[in-house]
C-alpha cells in the first residue's frame, strides 16, 4: 500500500440511498464504510480527517463518497476519470434538485428556499499514513503540510444538504451521460447543466442575474378566477 491516499469527497452532502449516474456510485461513508473499506488502516485515518468537518452542532455524518467503475474510491484518476467525477457531481447537483423545483412551481409555492449548491462542493485530500498531515484542494485554494485537528471546516449556514433523485430525472440523466463525448446534443447538455448549478449557488458577490431558475420572481403568477 502507498504512504498515501488520495480521496475526493462532499462534506455536506447527505444520501438516503446509493445514487449511480454513469460509471460512478455516490454512497454515504458513515452508513457504509465498514462494508466497502476492508482496511481498517484506511478507514481509520479516513475517520480522524473527517472529524475536522463539522455543522452547527459541532458534527457531521453527511460525508457522500463516490466509487468509480473498477476502483476503489482513494485510487488516483487519470484526467479523463476526473473529468467524468466532476460531469457526475454536476449532474447529481441538478438532478437532486429539480424535481423539488418543478413540484413547486406547479404548485405555484412562492415562498420557498431556493435550493443549494454548497452540498455539492467536491474536496480533495491527500491524506499521509506516515503523519497526520493532509494535502488540501478546493476550487483554487491549495494548501500542503496541514496538520490534523489544527483546521475545522464549518458547514456553510445556507447548505441544504439533502440529495434524492426520482427514478425519472435518475432515467434522464443516465441516458444523457450514454451519450457520446462527441454529441453536440451532450455538449449542449452539459453546458446547461454547468449554468444550472452556477446560478443556484449561495454566494454573496454572485451577479444575480445568474440566479433565474427557480426563483420565486420569476414562478407564474395564479391564474385569475
Amino acid at each position: 500500500m502507498s504512504d498515501f491516499i488520495n480521496v475526493n469527497f462532499m462534506p455536506w452532502l447527505t444520501l438516503y440511498q446509493n445514487i449511480a449516474l454513469g460509471k460512478i456510485t455516490f454512497w454515504n461513508y458513515s452508513r457504509e464504510s465498514e462494508e466497502r473499506i476492508n482496511n481498517s488502516k484506511i478507514r481509520k485515518r479516513l475517520e480522524e480527517h473527517f472529524k475536522s468537518y463539522k455543522d452547527i452542532t459541532g458534527s457531521t455524518n453527511s460525508i457522500a463518497i463516490y466509487s468509480f467503475e473498477g476502483k476503489t474510491f482513494y485510487d488516483s484518476l487519470n484526467e479523463e476519470e476526473f473529468n467524468q467525477l466532476q460531469e457526475a457531481v454536476t449532474t447529481l447537483a441538478f438532478a437532486s434538485t429539480i424535481g423539488k423545483i418543478e413540484k413547486r412551481i406547479q404548485e405555484n409555492q412562492k415562498h420557498y428556499m431556493p435550493p443549494s449548491m454548497n452540498a455539492f462542493d467536491l474536496m480533495y485530500r491527500r491524506l499521509d499514513f506516515n503523519s497526520n498531515r493532509y494535502a488540501h484542494l478546493s476550487l483554487t485554494v491549495r494548501d500542503f503540510g496541514l496538520e490534523e485537528g489544527h483546521i475545522v471546516f464549518q458547514k456553510p449556514f445556507g447548505t441544504r444538504d439533502e440529495a434524492w433523485i426520482s427514478s425519472k430525472w435518475l432515467k434522464y440523466m443516465n441516458a444523457y451521460l450514454a451519450l457520446k463525448n462527441s454529441s453536440t446534443l451532450r455538449n449542449r447538455i452539459s453546458r446547461s447543466l454547468e449554468f444550472y448549478r452556477l446560478a443556484q449557488a449561495q454566494d454573496d458577490l454572485k451577479d444575480n442575474l445568474l440566479d433565474i431558475i427557480g426563483n420565486k420572481k420569476y414562478l407564474p403568477a395564479k391564474s385569475a378566477k
